[in-house]
């Protein structure tokens, strides 16, 4: 169990740094885990008689214990490939993290790329793109969100029927009471009229009445997260990695899109 723990987390590593880099990543997925026990334990007695008296005995055992560990890996392409890695996150998924207990702010960032038309630096869910992403007003919106979510101020509702499970946002507060509530209706261009808000996993545009989500798939928040390695300076003076620059023509920093999600140090 730790060594194939270790050994996942090592190829998730790798697998990163090289999404940053501008290599392509290779997934091997454990598809077998066989493990041999042997116990043999032994023993032996002994006895050497003398005609003189100097009769002797001896007895000695010896136990013998043996584990043979065999996990089997299988490279992880094709169908599988596109099924596992490439295909969009559902809503399920992210509402089954947010209910879990992780931060609703770091699940929307990481697995968002675009919410209601704020831009959560989209063009990070491939290579690094030339120039700066536009990530703030996305950043204010779900910062909001977790204000209000762990304030009351707004739930998560699941509504199940016949052929989905249709998530909504809903309060029982009014932007008269709650100013958090007033930002986010300006932010994500809402009508105030409404307490319900049903979310819409959609590339298209949202009509005031709904909260229109696009998603990354698994490989676009690893390519997000790549950008969170701090590549070492003489590689970037060789060309070994792209480099982003924002509008006056300086390199970006990304650790203001990725700053409180993952760092990668290098030595």
């Amino acid at each position: 169990n730790i060594a194939m723990s270790r050994t996942e987390g090592e190829q998730m590593l790798l697998n990163l740094v090289r999404l940053r880099y501008g290599d392509a990543p290779y997934f091997l997925e454990a598809t077998a885990l066989n493990t041999q026990f042997l116990l043999a334990p032994s023993a032996e007695a002994s006895s050497v008689l003398d005609f003189n008296g100097n009769n002797s005995y001896g007895i000695k055992g010896k136990f013998a214990y043996e584990e043979k560990p065999t996990v089997t890996y299988t490279p992880l392409r094709g169908e599988n490939f596109v099924r596992k890695v490439l295909s969009q996150i559902s809503l399920d998924t992210i509402v089954l993290l947010d209910a879990s207990g992780w931060s609703t702010e770091r699940v929307l960032s990481l697995s968002v790329e675009n919410l209601n038309g704020l831009d959560n630096a989209s063009q990070a869910s491939g290579p690094t793109p030339l120039e700066a992403p536009s990530y703030k007003h996305f950043r204010a919106a779900v910062t909001t969100i977790e204000q209000l979510q762990n304030s009351g101020g707004i739930q998560f509702k699941l509504t199940r029927n016949d052929h989905a499970n249709q998530y909504s946002i809903v309060t029982d507060q009014t932007p008269e009471n709650n100013p958090l509530l007033l930002k986010l209706a300006e932010l994500l261009k809402l009508d105030l009229t409404q307490d319900n808000y049903p979310l819409v996993q959609s590339s298209y545009r949202a009509s005031g009445d709904t909260v229109v989500i696009r998603t990354r798939s698994f490989m676009g928040v690893m390519y997000f997260l790549s950008h969170a390695v701090k590549v070492p300076e003489d590689h970037i003076t060789s060309g070994r990695v792209r480099v982003t620059r924002d509008s006056s023509g300086l390199p970006f920093d990304w650790t203001e899109v990725t700053g409180n999600l993952l760092t990668i140090e290098a030595s």
